[in-house]
């Protein structure tokens, strides 16, 4: 939970009475899941207060659960003019950016898909080079560099997501059992595809999975 928005609160330094009201309207809509609601009024505060940086994160945050990937990656642009080296925010841009990709991906522009990819890439490298802890900035590089085609480069990542928590991401087994079968690394292919059945066995296409593990076992 963010602190209590009050003026005489230091990390609320400099922020209009405005902003900081419209800011905790946004703040309690958010907490209570409604995110069209926590946008207006973060937007709001925004609006009232540009360089409100705490208001920019959870905008874009909020954006991101709406799926509006446009308006998420702008506002992480906007927050990053501010805060540069904030680890959190230069993920959640290249996200947003690979998010924006595919859809690109899906109306056949693939210039400006790869285009996009590309931003996506330098956002997430960054993102790891100021220290981005979990598995989430291995997990969408490596995504990022499967839709580029560098997959040596994407396995690497997508082991490092596996080895920092990677089990909050049952994807990113799937993904790296599928350059382990690409390699002909059937055991190690197997144990990761294993792996994503068992995180998630609800899966649209667990017993496909399931049928693919048992191949693979059988040419070790």
């Amino acid at each position: 939970l963010r602190p209590k928005a009050d003026a005489a609160n230091p990390a609320f330094a400099g922020v209009p009475q405005t902003a900081l009201d419209f800011y905790q309207k946004g703040v309690a809509a958010a907490q209570k899941g409604n995110a069209k609601s926590a946008v207006e009024f973060l937007g709001k505060a925004v609006a009232a207060y540009p360089n409100f940086a705490m208001a920019l994160s959870d905008l874009g945050l909020q954006y991101i659960k709406l799926l509006q990937w446009d308006k998420a990656a702008e506002t992480f642009e906007a927050l990053l003019k501010q805060k540069p080296n904030d680890a959190t925010a230069q993920l959640d841009l290249g996200i947003a950016l690979y998010n924006i990709s595919g859809a690109l991906l899906n109306d056949k522009k693939l210039d400006e898909s790869n285009q996009k990819l590309g931003q996506a890439e330098s956002h997430l490298r960054e993102a790891l080079k100021l220290k981005s802890t979990g598995p989430s900035a291995h997990y969408y590089l490596g995504m990022t560099l499967i839709r580029l085609r560098r997959y040596e480069e994407a396995q690497s990542e997508l082991e490092s997501a596996v080895k920092n928590g990677g089990d909050g991401i049952a994807l990113a087994h799937k993904f790296l059992g599928g350059l382990y079968m690409s390699a002909r690394r059937n055991k190690e292919a197997a144990d990761e595809l294993e792996k994503y059945v068992q995180l998630d066995p609800k899966a649209a296409d667990a017993e496909r999975i399931k049928v693919t593990i048992k191949d693979l076992r059988n040419k070790q």
